[in-house]
């Protein structure tokens, strides 16, 4: 079927309810890191015999952590490292050690810049130790949604409509998240609105957090910003 324009909207606790939306720009360009290393067993009483995974792979995480920290990329970035696997036992030197984690920037241009950047720092580290390090960034990353200027104007107004003008905002900070609607916004024309849903007790915990919440009293709210934004121009009102 033809699509003349998407709307998506995600709900997220802050102090005020109300809106928020990015003027271009409104999620990551967002891809996997796997890095492989690969060492060489031996016991510890002869470790000057094998290659030590392990150290090598603390050069890797060390290496991703001073790129994301302070590579002078123009717009925000992220490169990080969310889980380690390796080691077969104590006394054993680690043959093999696994990282995985995610590259996310503004757009593809940068994502691949970062990933050309890590992969010389860990060819660096490939010589230092001796073990062998393989970089495995994905090829296709979930691309970044961009918003459409007409259809951010029209969800401001919605949002001013039912929040008031102090509580409809439009933001020029990119939050790194990613998100699968990308595709569909490269289809069609959309926006991405945010609604503020703030907790009764006021507190706060970040994405992913055990507790995460948000309050649900801004959910009517955010169906009549809705409903504002798709009637706007007809006759139909608000009551």
């Amino acid at each position: 079927p033809h699509v003349d324009e998407m709307i998506i909207f995600h709900f997220v606790t802050d102090h005020r309810p109300g809106i928020d939306i990015q003027e271009r720009v409104a999620s990551a360009t967002l891809g996997k890191v796997e890095i492989e290393v690969r060492g060489l067993s031996t016991h510890w009483a002869a470790y000057e015999t094998g290659i030590d995974a392990i150290h090598a792979a603390a050069l890797a995480v060390e290496c991703v952590t001073d790129i994301n920290r302070y590579y002078p990329l123009a717009r925000p970035f992220a490169l990080g490292i969310g889980t380690i696997q390796g080691g077969t036992g104590r006394n054993i030197v680690a043959d093999s050690v696994r990282l995985s984690g995610t590259l996310r920037t503004p757009d593809l241009r940068e994502y691949q810049e970062i990933g050309r950047l890590l992969q010389k720092r860990l060819a660096d580290i490939e010589k230092t130790t001796g073990a062998q390090i393989r970089l495995s960034l994905s090829d296709q990353p979930t691309p970044s949604i961009v918003n459409d200027g007409v259809l951010v104007d029209k969800a401001l107004q919605a949002g001013a409509y039912v929040f008031g003008p102090e509580h409809s905002t439009l933001s020029h900070e990119l939050f790194l998240s990613g998100d699968n609607a990308a595709l569909f916004f490269q289809q069609t024309k959309g926006v991405f609105i945010i609604f503020m849903a703030p907790n009764r007790d006021g507190s706060q915990f970040p994405f992913h957090s055990s507790r995460f919440d948000f309050g649900e009293d801004v959910f009517p709210f955010a169906l009549c910003t809705l409903y504002r934004y798709l009637t706007m121009g007809q006759e139909e009102t608000l009551q």
